[in-house]
């Protein structure tokens, strides 16, 4: 099993949130584990052969543009999950393509 945390930053209310968990959930194999508005931050987890792509591209369906801190290869991310250093941003012309 793979997991990830990352932060979605410009998310201002709970229904936006709720986008993200909608596109999480939509994608076979892949768990939402949590997702708290507070702190704007999402883990999620997956089975193979569900991969964090497939979640990515469900997550940029949703409107939101994850911005990679990181650009080492695919796989568990335990040193990133843990500082939080995916991020998930909006962009700025998501409101007006909704």
């Amino acid at each position: 099993m793979h997991s990830r945390t990352f932060q979605v930053p410009q998310i201002m209310e709970e229904a936006e949130l709720g986008e993200v968990r909608q596109a999480i959930k939509s994608v076979a194999g892949a768990h939402l584990i949590t997702a708290d508005f507070r702190t704007r931050l999402v883990t999620v987890e997956w089975d193979e052969p569900t991969t964090w792509e497939q979640i990515e591209e469900a997550i940029l369906g949703a409107g939101f543009t994850p911005a990679h801190a990181d650009k080492s290869p695919q796989g568990d991310r335990a040193d990133e999950a843990a500082s939080g250093d995916y991020l998930l941003n909006k962009p700025a012309d998501a409101d007006q393509t909704r």
